[in-house]
């Protein structure tokens, strides 16, 4: 039970943390359920930005951590664009992806924005 808790505590304390907020959408339950845009399989992993590039209107930004101290590798699926990927973190790592035409490639933090030294 204990780890059970441990290993959602950070998603509790983000939605704890949120201005609540209302929708005046009703949905009468029918139809076809959408396919999810994102997955991730590690609970410990989290997606906290899925963005459309400042920079390219082709080019998406996904990004995600670790938000529990433990090293693990996450799958991440992404429906919609036909895209599996998986990506190894450290403790409390973020990592930065770049998806375009369907091919998921790493990136830094400034989404390549400025060329770094190495």
């Amino acid at each position: 039970k204990r780890e059970e808790v441990l290993s959602r505590i950070d998603r509790g304390a983000a939605i704890f943390n949120q201005r609540a907020y209302a929708l005046a959408f009703c949905p009468s339950g029918e139809g076809q359920k959408p396919a999810p845009l994102v997955t991730v399989d590690c609970e410990n992993v989290e997606l906290s930005c899925f963005k459309q590039s400042e920079r390219s209107e082709r080019v998406y930004i996904l990004r995600l951590f670790e938000g529990q101290g433990i090293a693990t590798t996450a799958k991440v699926e992404i429906p919609v664009a036909s895209a599996a990927f998986e990506a190894e973190f450290n403790p409390f790592e973020i990592k930065t992806f770049r998806l375009e035409d369907g091919k998921v490639t790493e990136t830094d933090m400034l989404e390549g924005a400025v060329e770094l030294p190495q």
